[in-house]
């Protein structure tokens, strides 16, 4: 691929937030090869948000301009048409990962005739069958499908503005805290068996309170159900500054301001691994070894294996159990066989004095190699 002569790109990107975050070194790469062009990056909120901003990109589009509000989403004959209108005034010549579109959006483009640039899910699923991690599978499929080289040493990253910067430094400010960074925990997950119990954040949390005087910072879903779990089960349910759901950008520049996030596997994982904050992930049904972001200041704790038919450990496809909301072997989720005793020793680990990172800096948690925590789920 020439990217010298690409004067006008459309990337479609992938479609969760944590997908979004992975997916920033191959814009990072992509910037770096076609530095004249203009790319504009289409994808579904909130995730598509991030990228509000950032320099390697020109413009941000989201598909819910046209009422298309989820990844399988047809739209109407009305939303299609639109799309295909936007489509021939922007004059692309180059359309990257069509596939990786809502429907609406792939038929509108590929109804017309237009060719597009395909990341390669087989070169994808080869690097996670190998051992690879995602955001290496992620480039592998650039590289095999595209003909772009995306340099290993290239980390994800997000482009923190200095509004959002300066909103968060208002909020940590009104909390006092003697000027120790505060600990952000989110109880938070898409779905029921990647959710840590909520009684065990609330232990951990305590153990903030209790053990390190510093404040725990609890980010919610928007209905703020799982928060309302959680201060429930605490001891010190006073001591909490409770975060209601900021946008990702706010959020990033939060945790960006953190000693320690402590979260299940979702994107916000993925957001303050990015920002430089040290970051334990509790894992369940998911890999850590795949979706732990493969950095030095990134944990992912998972509870000591199963013998488990719907894990999927040679793809990034989702587990097998994705859409029940329940295990489907065992009475429990595999995620509640990570224990409050592992989690409050690595936190411990990288709260300890002289190995706590600063505040948005990568400098605790581990190398890569010894960064996946094994526990036999004694809570």
């Amino acid at each position: 691929m020439d990217w010298d002569h690409a004067r006008r790109i459309l990337l479609c990107l992938r479609y969760g937030i944590g997908d979004v975050v992975m997916e920033t070194p191959v814009l990072t790469a992509l910037r770096r090869a076609a530095p004249a062009a203009r790319i504009t990056a289409l994808g579904a909120p909130p995730a598509v948000e991030l990228l509000q901003g950032d320099p390697r990109v020109d413009e941000v589009v989201g598909i819910d301009r046209w009422g298309v509000s989820h990844r399988w989403d047809e739209g109407t004959p009305a939303a299609r048409r639109a799309i295909a209108t936007w489509v021939a005034d922007q004059r692309f010549d180059l359309y990257l990962d069509v596939h990786h579109a809502a429907v609406a959006v792939s038929r509108a483009i590929w109804e017309r005739g237009i060719r597009s640039l395909e990341a390669d899910e087989g070169a994808e699923e080869a690097a996670v069958a190998a051992g690879g991690d995602a955001i290496a599978a992620i480039k592998a499929a650039v590289r095999k499908g595209w003909g772009l080289d995306v340099a290993p040493e290239l980390q994800t990253e997000l482009h923190i503005t200095d509004d959002d910067r300066r909103a968060a430094q208002a909020l940590l400010d009104g909390i006092g805290n003697d000027g120790a960074a505060p600990v952000a925990i989110s109880p938070v997950a898409s779905l029921p068996m990647k959710r840590w119990p909520a009684e065990r954040f609330a232990a951990a949390a305590d153990w903030v309170v209790e053990a390190t005087g510093r404040t725990p910072l609890l980010l919610c879903d928007p209905r703020g159900e799982t928060g309302d779990r959680v201060l429930g089960a605490m001891r010190h349910p006073e001591r909490v500054v409770r975060i209601g759901a900021p946008d990702l950008r706010k959020a990033a520049a939060i945790l960006a301001r953190c000693a320690l996030f402590l979260c299940n596997d979702t994107g916000l994982l993925h957001i303050a691994a990015a920002v430089g904050t040290p970051v334990i992930g509790v894992f369940g049904p998911t890999i850590p070894w795949i979706y732990r972001p493969p950095v030095p200041h990134a944990v992912g704790l998972v509870g000591r294996d199963i013998v488990c038919p719907y894990r999927n450990t040679a793809s990034l496809q989702p587990p097998g159990c994705w859409n029940s909301d329940r295990c489907l072997i065992a009475e429990e989720s595999c995620i509640g066989r990570v224990s409050v005793r592992a989690v409050v020793a690595a936190m411990r680990r990288v709260l300890a004095p002289g190995k706590r990172a600063e505040p948005g800096r990568a400098g605790a948690g581990g190398e890569r190699s010894g960064a996946v925590g094994l526990d036999p789920g004694d809570a």
